[in-house]
C-alpha cells in the first residue's frame, strides 16, 4: 500500500511538470521574434500570440509594424486583444488582395485595456493580423491577441526570408545617425603604428688616396661648387631669356702652372649675354572726355507777320513750343510767358535762318 502511494505521488509530479513545460511551450511559441514585413508573415501555430514594441527615439515618429499568418475557417471568427501602453490599431486582411475584415483600435492607458470583434467568414481564408502602434513614452509596450471561433492554426512549413548579408567593414569617415536624424557619437579607435625592422646595409670601404695626390686636387673641387652655387638660383619672375652658366676650366697643378705662366695668358672668350627685353606695362591711356554738345546757333528764327502789318521774330532756342488751340497760334517761351496770336490775322509764318 505504501508503495502504491509513492508511485501515485510520483506521477502526479510528473504530471505537474509535463503541464509546465507544455505552458512554457506555448509561451514561447506565441512570444518568437515578430516580422515587420507583410511577405514573410510570423506563423500562428497556438491560439494566442504575445509581443512587445520598443519606444522609439524622440522625435522619431513612425509606427512599430508586426505581422502574423492563419487560417480562418467558415463561421465566426473572435479576436480579443489585450494592450497596454500602445496607440495604434490592430487591422486583419485576407491574401493576397488584402481586403480588410476587421479593424481594433488601441488607445493608451497606464492599466491593461481588454478589446475583442467578431466577423464572420464565408469560406476558408489566409489571413494576414498587422499589429501597427508605438509608445506615447520611453516605457516598453506589450500586447497579447487571443483567437477563437473559427481559427486554424498555419501547419506546416512557411517560406522564410534570405538572410540578408552585410558587409562587416566600417567606414571610419562615415557618421552613424539614429532614427531621429541625431548623430551618434563613436569611440576613436587608435591607430596601431606598424614598425618595420631596419635592415643594416653594409658600405664600401673607403679608398685612401696617397697625399701627393691630394693637395692639387683641392683648387679643382672649389669649381664646380661655384658653378653649382650660381646655377642654383631661383629664376625671377619676371619673362627674360635664360642665362648661360659660366664655366671655368679646371686649375692646373703647381707644377704645370709654374710652365704656363710665361707663355701669354689666353683670355677665355665668354658668350655675349642677349639683351633682356623686359615687359612694359602701356601707360594708361587718358580717358576722353565727353564731347561738349554744340548748342543751336541763334541764327535759326521763328518768324509770324500778322494782317495789320506787325512782325514778330523769336530764337528757335528761346521757344519752347508752338501750337494752336482753339484758332490761336501759342508760342510758350522758355521763361515761361506766352503769346497768342489770332489764327485769322496770321499772314505768314515760318522758320528761317
Amino acid at each position: 500500500m505504501k508503495d502504491y502511494s509513492t508511485l501515485l505521488q510520483v506521477m502526479i509530479q510528473f504530471f505537474k511538470f509535463s503541464l509546465v513545460v507544455f505552458a512554457l511551450f506555448l509561451f514561447l511559441g506565441g512570444a518568437r521574434a515578430q516580422s515587420s514585413e507583410i511577405e514573410y508573415p510570423t506563423p500562428v501555430r497556438s491560439n494566442e500570440i504575445n509581443g512587445a514594441i520598443a519606444p522609439r527615439d524622440i522625435g522619431d515618429a513612425r509606427l512599430t509594424r508586426h505581422f502574423y499568418s492563419f487560417t480562418g475557417n467558415n463561421g465566426d471568427l473572435t479576436i480579443t486583444v489585450e494592450y497596454k501602453n500602445l496607440d495604434g490599431t490592430v487591422d486583419v486582411f485576407t491574401t493576397p488582395d488584402l481586403r480588410t475584415m476587421t479593424n481594433i483600435r488601441m488607445l493608451a492607458d497606464v492599466q491593461a485595456t481588454t478589446t475583442s470583434k467578431t466577423f464572420y467568414l464565408r469560406q476558408q481564408e489566409s489571413l494576414i493580423l498587422r499589429v501597427e502602434a508605438r509608445t506615447p513614452n520611453d516605457n516598453e509596450g506589450t500586447y497579447r491577441i487571443r483567437f477563437a471561433g473559427a481559427f486554424a492554426p498555419v501547419v506546416g512549413e512557411v517560406q522564410t526570408p534570405e538572410p540578408i548579408t552585410t558587409a562587416s567593414g566600417h567606414d571610419p569617415n562615415a557618421r552613424r545617425v539614429n532614427s531621429a536624424g541625431a548623430r551618434i557619437e563613436e569611440p576613436r579607435q587608435e591607430s596601431t603604428a606598424i614598425t618595420t625592422p631596419t635592415v643594416p646595409t653594409a658600405q664600401p670601404a673607403e679608398t685612401t688616396a696617397n697625399p701627393a695626390s691630394s693637395e692639387p686636387a683641392k683648387p679643382a673641387s672649389a669649381s664646380p661648387s661655384r658653378t653649382t652655387s650660381r646655377t642654383s638660383r631661383k629664376p625671377s619672375s619676371r619673362n627674360r631669356s635664360p642665362r648661360a652658366t659660366r664655366t671655368q676650366p679646371p686649375s692646373t697643378p703647381p707644377a704645370e702652372r709654374t710652365s704656363t705662366e710665361n707663355a701669354p695668358a689666353a683670355s677665355p672668350t665668354a658668350p655675349a649675354r642677349p639683351s633682356t627685353a623686359r615687359r612694359r606695362t602701356p601707360a594708361r591711356a587718358a580717358r576722353p572726355q565727353p564731347e561738349a554738345t554744340p548748342q543751336p546757333e541763334p541764327s535759326t528764327r521763328l518768324i509770324i507777320e500778322t494782317r495789320d502789318g506787325m512782325r514778330v521774330e523769336r530764337y528757335m532756342n528761346t521757344v519752347r513750343r508752338v501750337t494752336v488751340e482753339n484758332g490761336m497760334v501759342v508760342i510758350v517761351m522758355n521763361d515761361g510767358t506766352i503769346q497768342r496770336q489770332p489764327l485769322a490775322n496770321i499772314l505768314r509764318m515760318t522758320i528761317e535762318p
